[in-house]
């Protein structure tokens, strides 16, 4: 995963020194994986079993942010308020 610094200045006027592992980067498009191809009975057999992985990977990582004593750390940037961004 990627990992960024920047400085970051909110709509108030008050700036930070951030450091942000990346979850998702910016976009106006549904992401998504295309099941289109799929009879529609093996395509809701797919789905089933992805949200169930989907459902395990995200308890694990709630427990490793909880090791970290980061599960409260979760934040929003705007792009318009970072500045001096550094791709770690």
């Amino acid at each position: 995963m990627k990992t960024i610094t920047f400085d970051y200045t909110k709509k108030n006027g008050e700036t930070s020194e951030r450091t942000l592992m990346i979850l998702k980067e910016p976009y106006k498009d549904y992401d998504g994986i295309d099941i289109t191809p799929l009879d529609p009975d093996i395509g809701a057999e797919f789905v089933s079993e992805y949200s169930a992985l989907h459902e395990e990977f995200l308890t694990k990582c709630k427990e490793l942010q909880a090791k970290y004593d980061v599960k409260h750390n979760y934040r929003h940037f705007l792009i318009e308020g970072m500045s001096n961004v550094i791709e770690i």
